[in-house]
């Protein structure tokens, strides 16, 4: 086939040309993100019944959605979450499910449940998909000063209706959430007494209402004059209608709405406030489609946002941009690009220092970009996307693309320098290492095939990785076969200036270390002892997978059962007092110990009865940290409040981000459920020193004051009251009921019903109420019921049917994740146990990232096993010989070893930087770092197979002396181990050195590897000759035995027969 290309070279160059500007064009087209779309495996249930509490949330919707839901089929777990208002039910399942197939499971069951209570809104299924998580945030706000005075707690409906659709027009664009404020709602404040007085009841009230206000399609007629629709119409389009509504006449006496009540149009009660820089505003988080590009959205939104704040200046609004993860995106990508460019820049002046020829120069600017489009081309191929995590398998291969081409000219040159011509120099170089470039490749590519069966996000993170390492490195082994010797035979004229047979003083060391048995066999048994003894003892214990986010985080601030809204809002307004003071601040004043937190960029914040987040970004990015522990610090100053600061994972959708010990605890009895939680929360706090703690629920107590309206049944049977209309009058007179809907300029506005009683004494004054019975009797509502005053809980968490409480473990950064799942199983967990009060019953367990971490290294390790068996038998095919592969494969411990040793280097580099006041980030021991050792399974045992190929080739013959062997092997193989070494080095130098964006996301990875390789050149050079020719000796020695010994029992027979 080469000699074919030889004579048909224009066809070649015609082909790469097409393949260049057609490969482009593709990869022009391939989608731009973050990271990976991490696979959907979670689908949220949510139910809405306003004003309902936690109770009845869980027995009257939770329970009875469990029921059904809890039999479905591959369903690992099922969370639910009861609070005011609101009924969750998160259900996971395993990595691989067709989510879609199990929505329409999901709505199946759900459509099982006999009934729900009256107000419930219909249940919303919600695949989640972390990877759909908002990617920019705005804010509504008014113009600067607000010349209109507008209210933004009252402007939620304009923004659903003007400012949302607009946006969501934007192509790419899925949803836009709209929070903050509140929505518009048609206000009936009933008057008990007038109601009592005219005869009336709430209950009339709404059925009056329900009854008028409805449109009917009665049918359609002809005549003459043609065909007519009729209907009949009854809806309400004003609340002047809605005032005038007749409820009750008696005798021509008529009683209207507005008798007994006033009518308004107001806003649902607000429980929710929104600001951004201290300022009131709605906010607006944009979620975009999966597998569109982010890049390209952000640039058709901000040109949006644009336009519309033009329409809005009459208005008084604009939009502002909060957060923009796109920005990371932006600087994450562009840092990966330049490291790449960098590496081949470096490895291209690798390889012209060492072969000082044209055609080093041809390898570099053909070569690499040729096998670098084919790492995107594999990308599209398979469906991925152009991401941090997919360039960064491209930046790792450009380093290894020149090994297969750097092996094959040293062949040809060495062809050439022993007198043959151009032509055959070719075709003789490379029959001469086809073989061994073949094995490596095939060996770097079946590597990565377990990476497959490796499911959790870990695992779909590997395989950009694997694609674009795996596509890159069997182009080059095309370059190197046939592109390459047409390139050598088109342009090199000459013999290369280098001598090959020129001996260099490292094979002068290595010529004597050959001849000395002792250091031979001492060195390799103090390596293999050295690398046992590294990997047992000096592993560093693992994380999961790293943040990779922007330098901002969540801060929450919990108030204990039974806080108001009014004294929430009342500390909210401290809190952005105080905050706004540290925005834009002088960050070294922070440094010199003036200030308690670093100076902000900006802060974002959600305030509840419940709760009060902030969302903040410090304006250096090495503040994070102390931002975080500063503002939980100032949280947790507020009597009564705990908080907790969550630093987000643009890679792991798992509770607490990709480092949370999730300690699962679960019993019937929900005091001692929460008991056993303080305990366990107690307990992380002596034992975690700093670190971020939380519990779900918040408030591990039954303190939240609860009042419960019992009937006396004898009564009301006597006045033949139904429970339904007093459950009914009670709702409306203490916090409002639903009542019907009504359209308002093409918008569905909600109706309810409300009491006129004082709220801060509604329950003082509910108690002397009129309620209106059967036969016109009026009796106060407080002789038909009794008031029980207890105390329960704020909300309510079950998992798998069992009611739970979660206490939430973010360890420090100085702890390991599996450090502190060590901790927690084996000194927290039985320690709980053995609490006095503590129930028999209880169930403790961990999850969150720390299960997930469990599971990813089980599979990890696991399938390095098989990826080492498949290359171990794809050698034994190679080499048709069970001694050699084994013998290769003895190598990967060793560059693990290294891959760690370099790991633990950089840490205590970094450690020591950091006590001379340089900032240094640490690498932590996580997945994605691991995913080096299966990289190096593929890598580091190329170059020992170059030795062992060139030694099975020197041995032909009767003999052969081992030394002379290995000694000739290494001396004509040195050179291209030498090269692609450094050439695979200096390609990951700027991965691993250059900081910035993202650069947290592979530089473990790319550390791994440099170190690995560059402790596989050394095993390559001493070890394996050593262990080459121990082996080969103690053959030798054993052949000529089994030889002494056959013929001296031939010689014996001879004697023995005459």
């Amino acid at each position: 086939m080469l000699k074919q290309l030889f004579k048909h070279q224009i066809v070649l160059f015609a082909g790469l040309v097409l393949y260049l500007v057609v490969g482009i064009s593709i990869v022009s087209n391939t989608t731009v993100q973050m990271v990976p779309s991490l696979e959907q495996r979670n689908v949220t249930v949510t139910t809405y019944w306003s004003g309902a509490t936690p109770q009845d949330i869980e027995k009257s919707i939770l329970m009875e959605q469990e029921k059904y839901l809890s039999s479905l089929p591959n369903l690992l777990k099922m969370t639910s979450n009861a609070q005011v208002g609101q009924g969750e039910i998160i259900l996971e399942f395993p990595f691989g499910t067709d989510i879609k197939h199990q929505m329409i499971n999901i709505s199946n069951a759900l459509g099982q449940v006999p009934d729900y209570p009256e107000n419930v809104d219909a249940p919303k299924v919600i695949g989640n998909t972390f990877a759909n998580e908002p990617f920019m945030y705005f804010s509504l706000i008014p113009l600067a000063g607000n010349p209109l005075n507008i209210d933004m707690l009252n402007m939620k409906d304009f923004a659903q209706d003007v400012v949302r659709p607009q946006l969501e027009r934007v192509e790419g664009i899925s949803q836009v959430g709209v929070s903050g404020g509140e929505e518009k709602q048609i206000q009936i404040e009933l008057d008990p007494y007038r109601l009592a007085q005219r005869g009336l009841t709430v209950t009339d009230i709404r059925e009056k209402i329900r009854q008028r206000n409805r449109d009917m399609s009665v049918g359609d007629t002809e005549n003459h004059q043609g065909r007519f629709f009729i209907r009949t119409t009854g809806r309400f389009t004003s609340i002047e209608e809605l005032k005038a509504l007749v409820v009750k006449s008696v005798d021509g006496s008529i009683v209207r709405l507005e008798d007994v009540a006033s009518v308004r149009l107001g806003n649902f009660e607000h429980r929710k406030l929104a600001y951004f820089d201290a300022e009131s505003n709605i906010t607006l988080s944009m979620y975009r489609n999966l597998g569109t590009n982010v890049i390209d959205i952000k640039h058709r939104v901000l040109e949006t946002v644009v336009s519309l704040n033009k329409q809005l200046e009459s208005a008084g609004l604009r939009v502002e941009i909060i957060g923009d993860d796109v920005k990371y995106v932006q600087s994450s990508l562009k840092n990966v690009w330049v490291n790449l460019t960098i590496g081949a820049i470096l490895a291209i002046a690798i390889l012209y220092a060492f072969l000082r020829t044209r055609l080093s120069f041809v390898i570099g600017f053909v070569g690499i970009p040729i096998c670098t489009l084919a790492a995107f081309l594999g990308l599209h191929l398979f469906g991925r996307t152009i991401n941090v995590i997919s360039l960064a398998g491209v930046a790792f291969a450009i380093g290894m693309v020149v090994d297969n081409s750097i092996v094959v000219l040293e062949s040809i040159e060495r062809c050439r320098q022993n007198g043959m011509d151009k032509i055959n120099a070719a075709l003789n170089g490379v029959k001469d290492v086809t073989a061994a470039v073949v094995a490596s490749t095939l060996t770097t590519v079946l590597a990565f095939l377990p990476v497959t069966f490796v499911k959790q996000e870990a695992g779909q993170l590997y395989s950009d990785i694997a694609i674009a390492i795996c596509s890159a490195i069997i182009a080059s082994m095309v370059v190197a076969l046939l592109v390459l010797p047409v390139l050598y035979v088109r342009f090199e004229v000459k013999v290369s200036k280098v001598k090959m047979t020129k001996v260099p003083k490292i094979f002068r060391v290595l010529n004597r270390y050959f001849h000395r048995p002792l250091y031979r066999n001492l060195s390799v048994a103090a390596i293999l002892v050295f690398t046992v003894w590294f990997i047992t003892f000096k592993t560093p214990p693992s994380e999961y997978l790293p943040a990779g986010e922007e330098p901002k985080a969540f801060t929450f601030m919990f108030a204990p059962p039974g806080f108001s809204f009014t004294r929430m809002q009342e500390i909210s307004n401290e809190v952005r007092i105080k905050l706004k003071g540290h925005q834009g601040q002088n960050p070294q004043l922070f440094d010199k110990g003036d200030v308690s937190i670093p100076s902000l960029k900006y802060v974002l914040m959600s305030v509840s009865a419940e709760r009060m987040w902030v969302l903040t970004e410090p304006t250096r990015a090495q503040d994070l940290e102390a931002m975080m522990t500063s503002l939980a610090s100032y949280f947790k100053s507020y009597e009564k409040m705990t908080a907790f600061s969550s630093r987000g994972s643009i890679i792991s959708s798992n509770d607490g981000g990709s480092r949370a010990v999730n300690i699962d605890i679960s019993t019937a009895d929900l005091k001692g459920l929460y008991e056993s939680a303080s305990i366990a929360k107690s307990l992380a706090e002596e034992m975690f020193e700093s670190a971020q703690i939380r519990s779900e629920p918040s408030a591990l107590t039954l303190d939240q004051p609860l009042v419960e309206i019992k009937p006396n049944w004898q009564k009301l049977a006597e006045l033949d009251i139904h429970s339904q209309d007093l459950n009914y009058f009670s709702a409306a007179m203490v916090d409002g009921v639903f009542a019907d809907e009504i359209f308002l300029n093409d918008k569905k506005v909600d109706i309810y019903l409300y009491g006129n009683l004082s709220q801060p004494t509604v329950l003082e004054n509910l108690e002397a109420v009129p309620y209106l019975a059967k036969e016109g009797i009026s009796v106060p509502f407080g002789a038909l019921v009794d008031f029980d005053k207890h105390m329960g809980t704020t909300s309510i968490r079950r998992i798998d049917g069992f009611r739970t409480a979660t206490v939430r473990i973010v360890p420090p950064q100085n702890v390991a994740l599996e450090s502190a799942i060590i901790k927690v199983r084996d000194e927290l967990i039985p320690t709980l146990k053995g609490q006095q009060g503590v129930p028999g019953d209880l169930k403790v367990s961990i999850t969150g990232a720390a299960d997930q971490l469990s599971k990813t290294q089980a599979s990890l390790s696991k399938n390095f096993l098989v990826a080492a068996l498949i290359t171990f038998l794809l050698l034994v095919v190679i080499f048709k010989h069970w001694g050699f592969p084994v013998l290769i494969l003895s190598t990967v411990p060793l560059g693990i070893a290294g891959g760690i040793f370099g790991l633990a280097l950089l840490n205590t580099i970094a450690s020591l930087a950091e006590t001379l006041g340089i900032s240094v980030s640490a690498q932590p021991f996580d997945m994605i770092t691991m995913l080096g050792f299966l990289i190096l399974l593929g890598v580091v045992i190329n170059n020992p197979i170059l030795i062992v190929d060139k030694v099975r080739g020197n041995l032909v013959g009767d003999n052969v002396d081992p030394i002379l062997a290995v000694k000739n092997a290494v001396f004509s193989r040195y050179r291209p181990i030498l090269i692609s070494t450094l050439t695979t080095i200096f390609g990951l130098v700027p991965l691993v050195f250059i900081p910035g964006e993202g650069t947290e996301l592979y530089r473990g990875l790319g550390v791994i590897v440099l170190s690995g390789i560059l402790f596989s050149a050394f095993i390559t050079l001493f070890f394996m000759p050593a262990l080459l020719i121990l082996i080969l000796e103690l053959q030798q020695k054993y052949r000529k035995a089994r030889i002494t010994d056959s013929t001296n029992a031939v010689t014996n027979q001879v004697e023995t027969t005459f």
